[in-house]
Order: structure tokens, then sequence, then C-alpha cells
């Protein structure tokens, strides 16, 4: 049996309203949409958790996150422990210390960290990014070796530092705009504790420094794709581009990284792209809008590997036949201790439990209607009783 390859990209703070696969025409991203015109692109994706531990139990072990977490390593390996057992070289490279020293990262037979420092300024050039970097070193590790690999690359991306090359970002700005964020820090600005919204032109510099960022992403992918695909390793490598937490852009009065609670679109509702090697005419650009979550990718690299599933998820490679095939009716998601939802394909319901010796149990209900209101923009709790009890019900 021929041996397969494995690369999976994750991006943390990715908000998937940036790119021209996810229907941004206003942003020139050619080397990510190339990608997806050669992918299954999952137009209903969410995350069902934002805690970034509980993710990563999800994608290694096809746990849901909505399962407790007990402090400790599952009994049944892991994916990339079982690729290893198999002689494959399973490797994690990260910039971010929280993933690369998870509890549930010890399946990796070999962990790269890069530093992920914050620098004083931003990078001088493309190749001296830390897009670019990441990319460099995850083609050095996997081109190193002519032997089978599973390698997984977790970036912090938007979640990290903000080094983008000033050329980058000068290019955003167009006559009458504020100057672009110029830090090198994540920003974040929360008007949640006021009744309003964000100062437009604090957030139209922030889209542009983070417009730019996208821009050096799609560079650096462009060249990483370039060198893969010269690679007789590569012609035979699944490749997944997605996404582990969006990154609020003054939806719900917020600019920045969410918090475990902020279970919005904007936060939940990632890129995913997954391109099969030799797929025929009629497997490329392929799009589904079923509901997918973390869970259904551990199912498609598990069993693209010829490993039996022993997750909750279900094979993506069902959508390359027939694209509308349902999986599943609802994802229940897990915020913090108080906030919980559930997405299905016509409704996003989201409740908050405050309990107190004095007032007893209290619940904030919010619904939303689905795929329409995409940012959770119109909330119809009110009109829509019948709906609001039957998922009371459940």
């Amino acid at each position: 049996m021929e041996l397969k390859n494995a690369i999976v990209l994750v991006f943390d703070g990715l908000h998937n309203g940036f790119s021209g696969a996810y229907g941004n025409a206003g942003i020139t991203t050619p080397a990510l949409d190339r990608f997806a015109c050669d992918s299954l692109l999952c137009d209903r994706y969410y995350a069902d958790t934002l805690n970034l531990s509980r993710l990563c139990r999800e994608y290694w072990f096809g746990i849901p996150a909505v399962e407790p977490e007990t402090g400790t390593v599952p009994p049944t390996p892991s994916l990339p422990a079982r690729l290893r057992e198999k002689g494959y070289r399973t490797i994690l490279l990260t910039d971010d210390s929280e993933v690369a020293y998870d509890l549930y990262a010890d399946g990796f037979s070999e962990v790269h960290r890069i530093d992920a420092t914050a620098p004083k300024h931003s990078a001088a050039s493309l190749e001296e990014s830390r897009f670019f970097r990441m990319f460099a070193t995850a083609i050095d590790l996997v081109t190193q070796k002519e032997e089978p690999y599973f390698l997984w690359v977790h970036f912090k991306a938007f979640a990290g530092p903000w080094d983008f090359p000033n050329e980058y970002r000068d290019e955003q700005v167009e006559e009458g705009d504020p100057e672009p964020y110029s830090g090198t820090t994540v920003p974040r600005f929360d008007d949640r504790s006021a009744d309003a919204e964000p100062d437009p032109d604090v957030l139209r510099s922030v889209v542009e420094t983070y417009t730019a960022g996208i821009t050096v992403l799609d560079e650096s992918l462009a060249g990483f794709l370039e060198s893969l695909q010269s690679g007789e390793l590569g012609r035979k490598t699944l490749c997944v581009f997605t996404g582990a937490r969006g990154f609020s852009m003054g939806e719900h009065r917020l600019i920045g990284l969410p918090e475990p609670g902020d279970l919005w679109g904007e936060n939940l509702h990632l890129s995913l792209l997954v391109r099969f090697p030799e797929q025929n005419d009629g497997q490329r650009m392929v799009r589904t809008s079923a509901l997918t979550q973390p869970s259904d990718l551990y199912t498609t690299l598990i069993e693209w590997f010829d490993h039996e599933n022993d997750g909750d998820g279900h094979n993506l490679v069902r959508f390359l036949t027939d694209e509308d095939a349902p999986i599943r009716e609802e994802i229940r998601i897990v915020g913090d201790s108080k906030i919980r939802a559930v997405m299905q394909s016509d409704w996003f319901f989201r409740v908050r439990t405050e309990t107190d010796e004095i007032r007893g149990t209290r619940q904030e209900i919010e619904l939303y209607a689905k795929p329409d209101d995409r940012y959770e923009v119109n909330e119809v709790a009110d009109r829509c009783e019948d709906v609001v009890d039957e998922f009371l019900a459940k």
C-alpha cells in the first residue's frame, strides 16, 4: 500500500470574510483563491469552541468540544500517535507556546516551536515576516527526509505579533482614510461596556493593517504551494487550510480576538479548504453548505490514512460527489461556564445562564435566522417563541 502525506495549516484569528474564496471581492488573495479552486470549500464550517486546548483535542482525538475535559490524555491514541506507530514523521510546527506544550500534543514525534516574541518594529520585507518564515520552515521540514509525513502547522497568525511590512500597510490606504494601525501588538478595542459602536477611524485603521496581513499571508502561501508542488512528496499530499478562531472587526462592539464566551459568527464561522491530490476535474471548485465542525477534519484525516474512524465526525470526501449531502442537523457550541449555543441550518440559538442565591437562575436568550444573518445583527427570539421553546426543550 502506498503511503500518503498530509499537511494541515491552521491560522488563529482568521476572519473568513477577508478572502476572495469566501466572497470578499475587494481583497486580492490570488494564491488562496487558486488553492480554493482545487479544493473542497466548506461554506458553513464552525468551530464548536473558542478554547484552543479543546480544539486541539477535537482535531487530534476526534472528541467534540461539548464533551467535558478530564485533565488527562484520552485513553485512545491520537491521530499523530497512530501515524507515528506506522512509521510516519508526525510533526507539529507552531509559534504558539500554548499549542506546542498542550496536553494533547504528546502524540507528535517532533515539535518545532518558533519564537513569537513581539518585535518593536514591523518586518522590513516579506521574507522577514513571521508568515514567510513559518512557511519556509514547513517546507524545510517535509523536504529534508524522503519519508511519509503528517505535518500540522498552527500559526498564531493574527493572534500573534502584527509584523506586516509597512509597504503592505500603506497599499491599503485610500484618499481620506486614517493612517493604518502601526503597532505590532494585537489591537483590541472593547466598547461593549458602553452603548456605542467602535470609532470608525480606529476600525478602518485596523482593517487596513489586517488586510495587509492577509496579503502577506497570501504571498507567503504562494511560495509554499509552489515549493510543495515541485516535489514528489507534495504531489501525494492532502493539504488543508483552516482557522482556529476568528477576529472581531467591530461586530458586537469589539475589535480584536474573542474570549471563550464570545460565541458569534465572526469568531465561530471559519474557513475550511481541503485539497485532495489527483482529483479529477469534477472534484475541483466544489462547495458544500452542509454544517461542518472540527471533528469532521479528524475523521477525514483518519480515513485518509486508512484508519477506522472512532470519532463522531464525518469524512468530507463525500462532498466531492454530493456537495449537498447532509451530515448533521446541528452543532453544539461550548462557550465559557455561562454561555452555550446551537447552530442549525436555519437558526443560531444562544443562551447565557446566570445563577445566584437571591434571584435564582436567569437566562438571556437570543435567536438569529441563518444563513442570512451572518454576523447576528437582528435578534428575533421574541418573534419566534415556538422555535425558542423547541431549543429550550432540548
